[in-house]
């Protein structure tokens, strides 16, 4: 077995938003309030009809997604071990979702960000509702997989995602593209890889997803900030006034940079449990 062709996975729209789930992406801890719960059930609507989910898969062997460069990194090695074979999955809800996320934000700023939580929230619900599918069909074949894993995860780098979206053909099967710094757009996107295994797995997993894709989004947040930065210095990028992250002089810059790599760290530390 090679890398073999991508495929389509049929993925059914859900008939609500995970409320819940978005009001933990929100920010809301503890349960959202009464009004953060009416603000999401307004902005849950147009988005959730802004949605159109799609899924790409396709199975490989992981030595040729080693050499083709995918499996870089340790970890995602040791999430492989005892299998024979690994699934790539791709998830988008569409250019319509970011579409609304920021006609929602356009002059009310808590219903954009009220509607990118729920962008995320509908996005996990695609990709379990496509790990569900990749289940049953290896339950047909008698195997088993272990969970989703995901570029950003522990050392599996982002610089994969390009390497990903040419082997699933993401742009002609599912509009999804990957830009030079590594972002998927549409933004509510997810790639992910999957172990296939005779017998019961389980890979690493990160117990809190919410950790993982918060460990993630910060990760994002100082390798932007310090692309805008360098590009000021060099001459291509209009003066911004963002610093440098851990070398510019300023002391809330590096606090909050130190907190976030703190929030990183301990999230790689579960992860690898």
């Amino acid at each position: 077995m090679s890398i073999g062709p991508s495929m389509p996975l049929r993925l059914e729209k859900p008939e609500s938003i995970d409320l819940a789930q978005a009001a933990r992406y929100f920010g809301a801890r503890g349960g959202a309030d009464a009004a953060t719960q009416a603000l999401l059930e307004k902005c849950a609507v147009p988005l959730l009809a802004a949605a159109t989910p799609r899924a790409v898969w396709l199975e490989a062997d992981p030595d040729s997604l080693t050499a083709a460069g995918i499996l870089a990194g340790e970890d995602v090695a040791k999430h492989l071990e005892g299998c024979t074979a690994a699934l790539l999955l791709a998830v988008t809800l569409g250019p319509g979702v970011d579409a609304q996320i920021r006609r929602a934000g356009v002059g009310d700023i808590a219903a954009g960000v009220a509607s990118d939580a729920l962008g995320s929230a509908l996005a996990e619900q695609a990709a379990e509702a496509a790990e569900a599918e990749l289940r049953q069909w290896a339950a047909r074949q008698g195997k088993y997989l272990t969970g989703r894993y995901s570029p950003g995860y522990g050392d599996w780098p982002l610089a994969v995602q390009p390497l990903l979206a040419a082997a699933l053909d993401t742009a002609r099967r599912a509009g999804l593209c990957v830009t030079e710094n590594n972002l998927m757009t549409p933004r509510k996107s997810i790639t992910a890889i999957l172990g296939v295994s005779d017998h019961p797995v389980r890979g690493l997993s990160c117990p809190d997803r919410h950790g993982c894709l918060l460990a993630a989004g910060l990760t994002a947040m100082i390798a932007v900030q310090a692309f805008i930065n360098i590009g000021v210095v060099v001459g291509v990028l209009p003066t911004t006034g963002l610093p440098l992250p851990f070398f510019s002089a300023g002391g809330t810059s590096i606090s909050l940079l130190m907190a976030a790599t703190g929030i990183i760290l301990s999230v790689s530390r579960t992860s690898r449990k």
